[in-house]
Formats: C-alpha cells, sequence, structure tokens
C-alpha cells in the first residue's frame, strides 16, 4: 500500500485551512479564473483558426447629371419668393432689370464652382415656414399671446 499523495492536515478539523477539504485532501478552485488563462485560452482557439482575406470590390456610385439651370431657379425662387410673404411686394425683384435672372445666374455659378448637387430640402422648408410664421407674428392678437407666454416661461425660469 503507497502512501497518499497528500498528507491530511486534520482528518475532521473544522478549521481547516483555505484551499483544503475537512479530510485535508486539496480542494478545487472556485471563482473567476486569472484573467491570464482566459486570454491563454482565447489566444489558442483565435489561433486555431486560418485567417481567410477577402477582397471586396466596391462598385462606383453612378454619375448623375446635375441641372444646374433647374437648381438654380429653385433656389433664386426660394431666395425671392419666401421673403416676399413677410416682407410684402417691394422685396419682389423688378423683371425690366432682370434681377431674377442675376441672382439666378449666380446661384448658378456658385454651384457649379462649389459642386452642389441639391438643395436640402429642409433649408427652403424652414425658410418658407419661419416667413410664414413671421408675418403672423406681427398681428396683435397672436403678439398678446406670444408675450404672455414669454413672460410666463420668464417667470418659471427665473424662480429656480
Amino acid at each position: 500500500m503507497s502512501a497518499p499523495a497528500h498528507a491530511p492536515v486534520a482528518p475532521a478539523d473544522p478549521l481547516a485551512p483555505h484551499g483544503r477539504k475537512v479530510d485535508g485532501t486539496p480542494a478545487a478552485k472556485r471563482g473567476p479564473k486569472p484573467k491570464t488563462e482566459q486570454f491563454e485560452r482565447l489566444d489558442s482557439v483565435t489561433r486555431a483558426a486560418p485567417r481567410v482575406q477577402r477582397q471586396v470590390t466596391i462598385a462606383a456610385p453612378p454619375v448623375i447629371a446635375v441641372d444646374y439651370d433647374a437648381l438654380s431657379a429653385m433656389a433664386a425662387n426660394l431666395w425671392f419668393n419666401a421673403p416676399q410673404i413677410f416682407l410684402g411686394d417691394e422685396w419682389a425683384p423688378d423683371t425690366e432689370d432682370g434681377e431674377h435672372t442675376i441672382v439666378r445666374k449666380g446661384f448658378r455659378d456658385y454651384f457649379v464652382a462649389k459642386g452642389v448637387t441639391s438643395i436640402d430640402p429642409t433649408i427652403g422648408l424652414a425658410i418658407v415656414l419661419g416667413s410664414y410664421a413671421l408675418k403672423r407674428a406681427t398681428r396683435p392678437k397672436i403678439q398678446s399671446k406670444l408675450s404672455r407666454g414669454i413672460s410666463w416661461a420668464k417667470n418659471l425660469f427665473s424662480k429656480r
């Protein structure tokens, strides 16, 4: 009969040192493993699989012809018509002097030089809605409601 590999500390000692069973033999470790072992396991798994490089070809974007005349006409119309809602007919271009044509050509040259292919519709919508709202803000009934709302907000934030 051979001697035990691990000599028992105290067979029935309830105060046995940590890491040992009650009979004195080494206990299995519990809890999280050291991080170095985790990384070694991950490295061994990733090294086992060969890496395959894939070639991805990206198609060139389609070339879209830009109609700079239509784009500049839209910008000129936005420039003249939206502020005219708020400022009145004085903002309208003089047809005799050809102001609309001059402004449209200026927009066209700018768009060609900068490579602008489209106007963001959000900008146009913001200008139109803003000019509509500003024209209505000059009416007395709306001005009184706006002033009450502004004073309410001032009182609300001044108490803090």
